[in-house]
């Protein structure tokens, strides 16, 4: 990472001037400065034509393009500090390389109920498994209820069957109701922990699921489609 501090313009009435902090991050890959660019985001933010995806978060600008990953922060959100924010923004951008990065999962997911700028890359430890790397989140709405779904691709079924196996043997270690279920023509398996619903399965090279979802309903909906996809 780089940084710099740049002078916010001095406000009127003889008050400190506030600074704008700019950071680069050089995550390796392009893939590797998605994921971390989607990791601190909610969705909710203001879309920003900067780099290949960015967005405006109460007046600080986070952008990715290429293997970097861009934060510039201003420390007030008074007008003078944001504008310089953005000027500062814009010659950062100007300055990255301008090649295009086709984000592999970004097609894996069903339209249906997905919230915008939900869909991330998760390097390590993803669900909170130590064992559970290379994979992709999205959350969805379903009648209100906010379902997080997972996708991860091996490039064999036996990695993939492999997966499957190490979470089924997660959820069959707690004390929670654990079933199978049919749905668009695919096995899963289901938890129930008190209302809270993971479902997993695998279809050949791909292994998939939603996670910790509060309902059997919305779970269901959104690993159907998953399997449909």
């Amino acid at each position: 990472m780089e940084c710099l501090s740049f002078a916010e313009p001095k406000p009127a009435g003889g008050a400190e001037a506030g600074s704008v902090e700019v950071y680069v991050y050089d995550q390796g890959t392009p893939l590797q400065a998605f994921g971390m660019y989607g990791s601190e985001r909610t969705g909710d933010e203001k879309p920003l034509q900067l780099g290949q995806e960015g967005h405006d978060s109460e007046g600080s600008l986070y952008f990715w393009r290429d293997r970097y990953y861009c934060q510039v922060q201003p420390s007030s959100n008074a007008q003078p500090a944001v504008e310089q924010a953005a000027e500062l923004a814009a010659q950062l951008n100007d300055k990255l390389p301008r090649t295009e990065f086709q984000v592999p999962g970004l097609t894996w997911f069903p339209k249906q109920g997905l919230k915008p700028g939900t869909i991330t890359y998760v390097l390590k430890e993803g669900l909170g498994q130590d064992w559970f790397d290379d994979l992709y989140t999205a959350k969805y709405d379903v009648g209100g209820v906010e379902v997080q779904a997972f996708v991860a691709r091996r490039d064999t079924e036996a990695k993939a069957a492999e997966l499957l196996a190490k979470y089924q043997a997660f959820l069959k270690s707690s004390k929670a109701k654990v079933s199978q279920v049919k749905l668009s023509g695919v096995s899963m398996t289901e938890m129930d922990d008190k209302g809270m619903v993971d479902i997993v399965f695998r279809r050949g090279t791909t292994f998939a699921g939603v996670s910790y979802v509060e309902g059997k309903r919305p779970a269901e909906t959104i690993a159907a489609r998953l399997a449909a996809q």
